[in-house]
């Protein structure tokens, strides 16, 4: 045995404000042809075209919603995920440097600098020589200078 039906009693337990709970439940009688548009809008307080044009508006919003939808989840954007793939290597390389730089500061103060040994001026004359440089010439001082 199937259930009776509800009706308009449906529209009590939408969320909305009384005002527009009423609107509906009038909208929804007149569709089904428990009153008449006459009774309709002495109950709404508009004239019989105003309540026309309610009905008209609210039939056709209410019409996308009752378009057939595609099945399933929405795909994913490629481009999102070709960008977050980027992101996620990015990350991994600029990790792995890190700690190349944590190896290298380790390693930098475990092992203590040589320091640079200067060349001695025998050393530099001897180069000279080899290479063909004559030696600098010492420079004079003047008059000015020596004292």
């Amino acid at each position: 045995m199937a259930r009776p039906p509800k009706g308009v009693k449906l529209v009590d337990k939408l969320a909305g404000s009384e005002q527009a709970k009423e609107k509906l439940r009038i909208i929804l009688m007149t569709i089904a042809g428990e009153m008449t548009a006459v009774e309709a809008r002495e109950r709404l307080g508009v004239s019989e075209s105003r309540f026309h044009q309610i009905r008209e508006e609210f039939l056709q919003k209410s019409l996308p919603l009752l378009e057939p939808a595609k099945v399933g989840r929405k795909p994913k954007d490629r481009e999102e995920d070709e960008e977050v793939e980027r992101l996620r290597a990015e990350v991994e390389e600029l990790r792995i440097e890190l700690e190349n730089e944590k190896i290298r500061t380790e390693v930098a103060g475990i092992i203590p600098e040589t320091p640079q040994k200067k060349s001695s001026r025998k050393k530099r004359k001897r180069k000279r020589k080899r290479k063909g440089i004559p030696p600098p010439t010492p420079r004079r001082l003047g008059p000015e200078e020596k004292a």
